[in-house]
């Protein structure tokens, strides 16, 4: 579980988005099949391990840390390190998945990019998973 959640100041925030890359690396690293994927009963796939990442963070003493602004800063940069650096396909062992990503301030503004960046790396591994 990565949670860093007391960011001190506004600097703070990319040690955070420090700690959420390397969490995320953690768990594409990681081949967990899954198991709806996989119902043979006499060879169960067994359990796999949670990755939990939070991309939320505030200090509510300071303006710039409260939970929108790190949302502000933390939820683009997410996604562009998706996007740009965490690809299953690259090489790497593993099989790229994000662990459970929790967020704050998800579609502020309408922009909705984050949860469909999660969403189409799900899908990808799903289809990857079923053979597609």
């Amino acid at each position: 579980m990565q949670d860093f959640y007391e960011v001190l100041t506004p600097p703070t925030i990319a040690q955070k988005l420090l700690y959420i890359e390397a969490h995320m690396e953690r768990a594409a690293a990681r081949v967990c099949p899954l198991p709806v994927m996989h119902d043979d009963m006499e060879h169960p796939v067994p359990p796999q391990p949670y990755h939990l990442n939070f991309l939320s963070a505030s200090n509510f003493w300071k303006v710039g840390c409260w939970p929108e602004r790190v949302a502000q800063r933390c939820n683009p940069a997410v996604v562009e390190w998706l996007c740009r650096k965490h690809h299953p396909d690259d090489g790497r062992e593993g099989d790229g998945g994000t662990g459970i990503v929790v967020c704050d301030w998800v579609g502020a503004g309408g922009d909705w990019d984050l949860v469909r960046c999660i969403v189409g790396w799900n899908s990808c591994l799903m289809a990857r998973e079923m053979g597609l």
